[in-house]
């Protein structure tokens, strides 16, 4: 896991050291496009095939895996794209203030159940 959530790490400080490497994804938005719609229905189906299967083979599973996790990359790859493409000006409220209280409310939002009513005064 950490490993894991290491690897966003070094994603974001290559991302913010050499920023060139950013255009990349707006000049690229069709292709990753494509690829996303191509290994939508290809990661649908490889995990159909596996959750309908009682005793799954490890070449199913490693399919699955491989397609989720490259369809996964590639919507990251293409929102990364249409935010740089469609939303690069500057904003009028403060992008960490509104980071802040984006993950306030995603973390409420987490740790209530169905009955807890949450008010946010701004």
């Amino acid at each position: 896991m950490l490993l894991y959530c290491g690897s966003f790490f070094v994603f974001g400080y290559v991302f913010h050291n050499f920023r060139l490497i950013l255009t990349t994804f707006d000049r690229s938005l069709n292709g990753f496009l494509g690829i996303s719609v191509i290994l939508l229905p290809l990661a649908i189906m490889a995990t159909a095939s596996e959750f309908a299967l009682a005793d799954v083979d490890p070449q199913t599973h490693a399919a699955a895996v491989a397609f989720n996790a490259c369809l996964t990359w590639s919507l990251i790859h293409l929102f990364m794209g249409l935010f740089l493409r469609f939303l690069d000006y500057k904003s009028p409220i403060d992008t960490v203030y509104l980071i802040l209280v984006l993950l306030g409310v995603s973390d409420t939002h987490a740790y209530c159940d169905d009955d807890c009513m949450v008010v946010a005064a701004v």
